[in-house]
């Protein structure tokens, strides 16, 4: 009987080591996980931000070119009337 008594429990701890090894080998592979997705949640937030700050350089870039744009307008206006009038001079004689 005693026998029997301790072949269940050297089964039992055997059994128990098993398991504790296998929960082990889990949570390691749980924390490295947890690591991976950290890593990555870590580049996508840098990665919002560098595309925040591209579409903020190119707001700034279109306001420029329209303001630029804008004055061009302005002066191609401007050229037209003097070449009228210097025209309307001309053939006034």
């Amino acid at each position: 009987r005693i026998t029997g008594a301790t072949d269940n429990l050297r089964d039992a701890a055997t059994s128990i080591s098993g398991a504790v090894e296998e929960q082990s080998a889990a949570t390691q592979e749980i924390g490295h996980n947890i690591e991976q997705v950290a890593v990555g949640s870590r580049d996508v937030a840098t990665h919002i931000a560098e595309v925040s700050q591209g579409a903020s350089e190119t707001t700034h870039a279109a306001t420029t070119m329209t303001q630029a744009a804008a004055e061009l307008a302005t002066l191609a206006e401007r050229m037209r009337a003097e070449v009228a009038r210097f025209l309307g001079q001309i053939r006034a004689g």
